[in-house]
């Protein structure tokens, strides 16, 4: 572009550096230049066929249907193309099918591409244009095998890849994105913060291991209150027996009172 632009500061007029830096803009995306460049270049070569031809593709991107249909069109009837090759024809006029499909006439961007294939049966241009209609009509092989075609001949042409990924490719179904919580204020997380700093959370909450073992400790020591309340219930009966036992040998032991005694103590006299 810079050297487009030095070129036209030393001729003003040249046709080729506007149709060049015209060309040049509407690769940045610039249609508005893009076109600018080229009306200019037009003014001083009326019906020029190749600008004709990139005042049609810059009008195309620039979403100008109807101008880009009255510019392929007009190049298609110029007497210039008749030198044109058949491939180079044939691409014209698949390009012509496709802004002719964009504003939903299909029946005319249908001839288009049949005679585009007439002219040029291995056009891959041609032939992507044909998967895009075969498409648009429903019928999926049909599209399917057009834009294989077109990929078999031109294997980086992006209509035809495109289109065949849409095709072919899964379509993934989107998910619901999930409900989104609202953010807690500032003083509740600290409160939350500091409350779970109390409870000391990793310490309240045993592991199960050491509730096992809780559970087996608890258990031993019911088992040894049992054995030691058992052992002092013996002790108990052992001395219990043992002071019957010297309870009785003692009263075997005592000596038995005089009949006398006996009578005396009934407060009664003997003769």
């Amino acid at each position: 572009m810079a050297d487009y632009t030095a070129a036209l500061t030393r001729a003003p007029g040249s046709v080729c550096a506007y149709q060049g830096r015209g060309q040049a803009y509407l690769a940045q995306g610039n249609t508005q230049q893009a076109l600018a460049d080229i009306a200019q270049a037009l003014r001083s070569k009326p019906g020029s066929f190749p600008l004709l031809v990139l005042r049609g593709r810059a009008n195309n991107q620039a979403k100008l249907y109807e101008a880009a249909i009255a510019d392929f069109s007009q190049a298609l009837a110029s007497r210039s193309q008749s030198s044109l090759q058949p491939n180079d024809r044939a691409t014209i006029h698949s390009e012509r099918a496709l802004v002719l499909l964009k504003l939903n006439r299909s029946a005319d961007a249908r001839a288009d591409v049949d005679e585009a294939l007439r002219i040029a049966p291995a056009n891959a241009s041609a032939l992507a244009t044909m998967g895009s209609i075969e498409e648009q009509f429903g019928r999926k092989p049909e599209a399917i095998a057009s834009y294989s075609r077109a990929l078999a001949i031109k294997p980086d042409l992006e209509d035809a890849k495109r289109g065949l990924e849409r095709l072919t490719l899964p379509k993934v179904a989107m998910l619901p994105a999930p409900p989104t919580t609202p953010e807690p204020p500032l003083e509740t997380m600290k409160d939350d913060k500091r409350g779970l700093e109390r409870l000391a959370l990793p310490a309240a909450i045993p592991r199960a291991d050491a509730q096992l073992a809780d559970k087996n400790s608890s258990y031993k020591h019911s088992w040894a209150r049992f054995w030691f309340l058992l052992a002092g219930a013996c002790w108990v009966a052992m001395l219990f027996t043992l002071a019957s036992g010297l309870m009785k040998e003692a009263e075997s032991e005592t000596p038995e009172m005089p009949q006398s005694m006996k009578l005396g103590l009934g407060g009664e006299q003997s003769p």
